[in-house]
Parts: structure tokens; sequence; C-alpha cells
């Protein structure tokens, strides 16, 4: 048999109780009280999933009422009755973010009431599907990143391995290089004959030795920077990808943000900028893998943000016991309508298949995990600023 949703009645008049009770008691599990401290006791023994509160309390008003529920019990459903017509209190209430779901004029009928609580419980089980299925969307999107890193780990280990040699071998092909054409300098420099000595310039004049030794030491310093510069972006990708775990430690910012920014900066080197002022900040106590997320995520978007060339600017400093980290771009900005909800999980302004509306309601999640705060300021034509703040110590 189904479990019956239980229902809390708060109101002063025993009489409005018992209509209550009278119109809902075949359907619900109710329970009952006067005031808004009994109804804390009630919401904390009980499995209740919608509370009906009256106007009219004996120790406050329902708006009120409604107000203090909800700081301990915000997934719970609202409904508000009202004695008086002054509806504009409840308009008023709900912009200011009192998490009132419905309201009806009291009296009611047995008709009315019982339509408005089913109505309010259909949304209530709706909103839930929906969050489960944006934490499963973010589960999976999560276990992708894993998958993701641990396979580039994976092949960054691999490439790095033959690397090693390629880089190893051109070092030495180098020294080797160098002592034959020391060899060859040292030969033109002895007493020969003369005939000889002009026999050896000639060919060395014939063959254009002097280019050709020049030649073969620039190749091998640009294969040199070639294998060097690669081996730093195997070991950033290694360190990037890294499997995040759950503990902290304490890591410096700074780093973490180059790793990220030597990543990217490579690929769109040609049309953007990415300049970065590095602040003395001392080590913080966090998840680093975690904030590399972070920073990947910001600056990706502002490189999109960016439509031919720009400039991404990065700035860290320390401020009253905490690191301030800055990220702006000069791209096109964010419409002031957006802003409100671009860290609501699945929103994204990006066309269908290329946004999953996911990344920055990760990094909210991800900050404030660090106990910080993500804040972003922006101006249409202008550009986008993101601001994260973090405690130095957890």
């Amino acid at each position: 048999m189904a479990t019956l949703q239980e229902i809390l009645i708060i109101d002063a008049i025993e009489d409005h109780i018992k209509m209550i009770y009278d119109f809902l008691s075949e359907q619900f599990v109710l329970h009952s009280c006067t005031s808004i401290q009994s109804a804390q006791e009630i919401l904390s023994n009980n499995n209740i999933t919608l509370v009906i509160c009256s106007e009219k309390l004996s120790d406050g008003t329902g708006i009120n009422c409604i107000d203090i529920l909800n700081k301990k019990h915000p997934n719970m459903a609202y409904i508000l009755i009202m004695e008086s017509s002054d509806f504009q209190k409840v308009v008023e209430a709900i912009n200011n973010g009192i998490p009132i779901d419905k309201f009806i004029q009291w009296p009611c009928t047995e008709i009315q009431l019982n339509s408005l609580v089913t109505n309010v419980l259909i949304n209530k089980i709706e909103r839930s599907m929906e969050e489960k299925d944006r934490m499963i969307a973010i589960i999976e999107q999560r276990e992708k990143l894993a998958n993701l890193g641990e396979l580039v780990s994976g092949v960054a280990h691999e490439i790095n391995n033959p690397l090693t040699f390629i880089n190893s071998n051109m070092s030495n092909l180098k020294k080797f290089t160098q002592k034959i054409f020391d060899f060859i300098q040292n030969i033109s420099e002895m007493d020969l004959p003369d005939s000889t000595k002009k026999l050896i310039k000639a060919e060395k004049e014939n063959m254009n030795y002097d280019y050709i030794h020049q030649r073969i030491q620039n190749l091998l310093d640009r294969s040199l920077l070639g294998t060097d510069r690669m081996k730093k972006i195997l070991m950033d990708i290694k360190t990037f990808s890294r499997m995040a775990g759950t503990e902290k430690a304490y890591a410096d910012i700074n780093d973490a943000i180059e790793i990220t920014v030597d990543l990217i900066n490579f690929q769109f080197k040609d049309n953007i900028k990415i300049e970065t002022i590095y602040g003395l900040i001392p080590e913080i106590e966090c998840n680093i893998e975690k904030l590399n997320q972070v920073f990947m995520n910001i600056i990706i978007n502002a490189i999109h943000a960016i439509e031919l060339e720009g400039v991404i600017k990065i700035e860290t400093n320390e401020e009253n016991g905490k690191v301030i980290i800055q990220i702006t771009d000069n791209g096109k900005g964010i419409p002031e309508d957006v802003i409100p909800n671009i860290f609501n999980t699945f929103f994204t302004t990006k066309e269908k298949g290329k946004g999953t509306g996911l990344g920055l309601s990760i990094c909210r999640n991800i900050i404030q995990q660090h106990q910080g705060n993500i804040d972003v300021h922006s101006k249409v034509g202008q550009g986008t600023t993101f601001t994260i703040t973090l405690p130095i110590y957890s």
C-alpha cells in the first residue's frame, strides 16, 4: 500500500485546523500546531512534505513562519492561507525570496483546498525528479571527466617515454657534432703546407661549410627546445588530469594557474594574449586538482567570449586573510538579464550540442566546497571579470 503524504497545518484558530482536517484527512496524514516553535519540533520529528500555514499565528505571521522554517527545511513545499485580501504583501514576500508555493483565500471549499494541495505536491515531485536528473547529469559529467583525465594521463605517460629518449639522443647528438666541428677547426688551424690549407679551404667553401655548421647547430637547438617544451606540456597535462581526491593540502595557486595557462596558451596564442600578474600570496589549504578545473573552465569561457583578437588578464593577490583571483577578458560580455542564471545547473547560452550548462555550476560548487565565493561582473561589448575569493585556511 502506498505511503500517505504527511502535511503540517499551522493555525492559531482551532476551528480552522478542524475544518482543514475534515477536508484532507482521508487522503493525507495530518499534523497540526498553533505556533512557529511547535512547528519546528514537528518538522524535526516527522517526514513532512507540505506545510499549510495561516496568515496569523500565536507567535508571528504566516510569512515570517515560512521564512524561518525554510532556513532549516529548504526542500519543503509551503501553502499560505490568507484571511485578509492584502495579496500585495504575499507578492512582495515571494519577490524577496520567501518560498510560498501557493496561497489561498480563507474560507475556501474542500474541492478548492484539495485541488491546491494536489497541485503543489505534484509540482514538488516534478521538481524532485528534475533535481534527481540534474544530479545524475552532474555525476555522469564528472565520471566522463575522470575517465578522460585517466586516459589523457596514460597517453601522456606513453608519449613521455619515447620523448625522453629523443631528447636525450638530441642532446648527445649536439655534443658529438660539436666535437666533429671542433676537430675540423683544429685541423684548419694546424701548421700544414700551404697547398693542403688551400685544399681544405676550397673544400669547405665548396660544401658551404660555415652555413652547414651554423644550420646544424640551429636545428639541434630548436629540436631540443621543442622536445623540452613537449615534456613540459606532458608534465602539465599529467598534473592537470590527475584525479582529484577528497583530501586538501597546501598548494600554490600561482603555480596552478600557470600550468593551466601553459596548457591553453599554445593553442590560442595567435589571436589571444593571456597576461598574468601574480601577487605575493601564501600557499592555501585546498584541493588543487579541483581548482585547476575551475581556472580551466573560466579561461576557456573567456576565450570563447573573444570573437577575433583579445586579451585575458589574470591577477592574484592577498587581502584580509584571503586569496583573490580575478580573470578578466575584453570579449563580448554577458547581458544583464543573463548574469543571475549563469551559475544555474543546465543553464547555457551556447548552441545546442556545444554546451551542457554544467561548467559554471560545477565551478561554483567547487569554490563553495572551499568556503570561498565566486562573483561575476560584466558589461556587454566591454568584457567580463570573474572574481574568486578563497580562504587561506580551510
